[in-house]
């Protein structure tokens, strides 16, 4: 597969496009957390159609284009059973003030732990880690050797746990199973700069 990302939003998310072939030769897209700047996420789109928008937890700063996106291309969306309800109702209430939004009507693939999300000829394990929020999910290819970690591991650091949803006791079950992937996976997270497993080896298993 290939991995592309653009940095756009409030503050600084990175948004996701997985490039996969079809049998036939045709390139079908995945779209990871399209952050709160629709038309950055459009931009960086250029044309290309996803087959699938997935969000890796609820919170504004990655699923606020969903909705305007599924009504433009018609894409199903897929999100852990957890979090589903939340990024389908009205959360204006919110820190980053993000306001006036297209909420999208459904959720349309419910996601638990240990589903595989098959576009073309890419295939990523859900990895459940609830954290950040109860549905946060990390999506892994086991055959490039790639993990998108949303806002559960980044690099030096994981999501924070402090919000009313938040578990630490959750973070540190997921870190260390995170923490259980070979030393050359390389993580993209939803925040910051990419790393490794082993570049983070060191303090996942005391975390």
């Amino acid at each position: 597969m290939k991995l592309e990302y653009n940095v756009s939003g409030t503050i600084g998310t990175n948004v996701y496009l997985i490039a996969a072939r079809d049998a036939d030769g045709t390139d079908r897209y995945l779209l990871v957390d399209p952050a709160d700047d629709l038309e950055a996420t459009r931009r960086f789109l250029a044309g290309r159609v996803p087959a699938l928008i997935v969000c890796t937890h609820r919170h504004l700063d990655h699923v606020t284009s969903v909705g305007a996106l599924v009504e433009e291309f018609g894409c199903p969306v897929a999100a852990h059973v957890a979090d589903a309800a939340v990024i389908c109702a009205r959360q204006d209430d919110n820190m980053l003030g993000i306001r006036g939004y297209v909420v999208p009507k459904t959720v349309d693939r419910l996601l638990v732990d240990g589903d595989a999300i098959e576009v073309g000829d890419c295939r990523l394990e859900v990895i459940h880690t609830p954290g950040h929020t109860p549905g946060g999910i990390c999506l892994y290819d086991e055959v490039d050797g790639i993990l998108i970690s949303g806002d559960t591991l980044f690099a030096q650091s994981t999501g924070r746990t402090d919000f009313e949803e938040g578990s630490d006791a959750d973070m540190h079950a997921s870190i260390r199973r995170l923490a259980q992937l070979p030393d050359a996976t390389k993580v993209y997270p939803g925040h910051g700069p990419s790393t490794t497993i082993g570049d983070e080896r060191w303090w996942m298993e005391r975390y």
